[in-house]
């Protein structure tokens, strides 16, 4: 949508095709009056002061506000405060700037911080890595990690009124500068040659346009042509191929719960964010809002593991968490619970997962599929974002941008 609203304002004729029977993909705000606030069901945060979204959200007059809150910890049923979301975060930042070649995570931690002494370190690590990053420390790249670390901005943020209102804001420009939307479009396959590209829906419908800008997730590029979703590209050389497999893409599923009220401030005060040894192991409340709603995330292998569980099933492993966490039965917190809804992106067909996260191998990757084809396809998207940025809707606006200056001197994009 960034992509096609940069390139029409242009002068560009651009068709945009979209899966689902709403924009925004990956960014879904959903308004149930059963809940105090508009429910995330995917991207929810702004992660620092970040220029073009800052900018959009200036542009679009809309409010943002800085989350609140402490960070807690809970072990075994005893919660404490905890000052950043890794343990010994300096002295990690330390071993990782000394390294000279890039490794996994797990086999950094193993090597750099062995034994019993740094349980708690590698612990903290391994769960910031697999529940922020959504991704496997087997294979997450070390040197990603310290780009991440050292990038961290102090605040995050929220929209008033959620995610979606931007996403409006985008759709509103496209209109204005005369893109064409179509809903409900499912692409089959992408058949293309130089100055040419003929894009096939599964209902048989044919676009063709003089360039195309792809932006699947990388979760669905990387499926095979026996999976729903697929979409076919002819002819993609074997080198871009083996740069899709070769990045890193996991799930995640996240559960966002409306309580009678914020029962855990009895339990602990001004919780933000609160990890535990649990099924959904990251919970955060609304804070600076003071309501009874409060979000459950389980990502990476761990929502991997039960990626087939149904949503009822889900719950059941959200509550248990909860229980365990504040030492409260199933039954009276499902009492207290007015409304609940699960998301899980693994099983999405448009989709296939959360976001991609850093591979030793992602770097090479991404010069690979940031090189056009012919300069007639190109990808874009938040798993090619080449910055701290990766793995967030920053980080697609900043592929996009890329995407653009790529294709823009010539016209007739789709």
């Amino acid at each position: 949508m960034f992509a096609a609203r940069e390139l029409s304002k242009k002068g560009i004729s651009v068709t945009i095709l979209e899966a689902r029977d709403r924009t925004g993909g990956r960014v879904h705000t959903v308004i149930d009056n059963r809940f105090e606030l508009p429910v995330e069901t995917g991207a929810e945060f702004v992660h620092g002061d970040l220029g073009i979204t800052l900018a959009l959200i200036k542009e679009a007059k809309l409010h943002h506000y800085a989350i609140k809150g402490q960070v807690w910890n809970s072990d075994n049923g005893y919660l404490s405060t905890q000052e950043d979301f890794i343990e010994d975060q300096d002295e990690l930042v330390k071993k990782l700037k000394s390294l000279e070649k890039d490794m996994p995570v797990k086999e950094f931690l193993n090597t750099h911080f062995p034994g019993d002494k740094f349980v708690d370190l590698r612990e903290s690590l391994v769960s910031f890595v697999e529940g922020y990053d959504a991704a496997d420390s087997d294979e997450a790249s070390s040197f990603a990690l310290l780009q991440e670390l050292v990038a961290q901005d102090a605040d995050n943020y929220r929209l008033e009124g959620g995610y979606v209102k931007l996403l409006d804001h985008l759709t509103n420009e496209c209109k204005k500068h005369s893109c064409t939307i179509h809903l409900s479009t499912v692409v089959a396959s992408v058949k293309w040659s130089a100055g040419l590209a003929k894009i096939t829906t599964t209902d048989g419908r044919e676009f063709v346009a003089e360039k195309v800008i792809i932006t699947l997730p990388l979760g669905v590029l990387q499926t095979n042509a026996r999976e729903n979703g697929h979409v076919h590209i002819d002819p993609l050389p074997e080198e871009y191929t083996e740069a899709i497999l070769s990045m890193g893409f996991s799930g995640v599923i996240k559960a966002v719960l409306q309580f009678d009220e914020p029962f855990w401030k009895d339990h602990a005060e001004d919780v933000g964010f609160l990890f535990a040894d649990t099924e959904f192991p990251t919970w955060w409340t609304q804070l600076p809002e003071k309501n009874g709603m409060i979000t459950g995330w389980v990502a990476g292998p761990n929502s991997m593991a039960m990626k087939n569980a149904s949503d009822d099933e889900l719950l059941h492993k959200a509550l248990s968490s909860l229980s365990k966490i504040f030492l409260l039965s199933e039954d009276v917190l499902r009492q207290k619970l007015k409304a609940w809804r699960i998301t899980n992106w693994i099983t999405d067909d448009f989709t296939r997962g959360a976001y991609a996260f850093e591979k030793v191998t992602s770097k090479n990757a991404k010069r690979v599929l940031n090189t056009p084809l012919a300069n007639t396809v190109y990808f874009a998207g938040e798993a090619l974002c080449e910055g701290p940025e990766r793995g967030t809707v920053e980080g697609a606006f900043i592929s996009a941008m890329e995407a653009v200056k790529k294709a823009a001197p010539q016209s007739g994009a789709a």
